[in-house]
């Protein structure tokens, strides 16, 4: 069973030039031959960015440094 977290990282936002947070939601799944799960980072939520022409995968360095796994955020 897959198993979603939403955890909040703060970190340097350039296009506020100012330190911000975003919310992330990682997702959980099972790793054959692993009893530890993995985590994959997913959607996120920012409230500039609708506002903004940023793409959070690929601009956002608050979500780019961010761990996958919750438990590390």
């Amino acid at each position: 069973m897959r198993r979603k977290y939403r955890f909040t990282r703060s970190g340097y936002c350039p296009t506020q030039d100012d330190k911000e947070s975003i919310e992330i939601e990682t997702t959980e799944y099972p790793m054959p031959g692993n009893p530890t799960p993995g985590y994959k980072k997913g959607n996120f939520y920012c409230e500039f960015a609708d506002d903004h022409d940023c793409d959070i995968a690929n601009d956002c360095p608050i979500y780019l440094e961010s761990p996958s796994n919750p438990y590390l955020a």
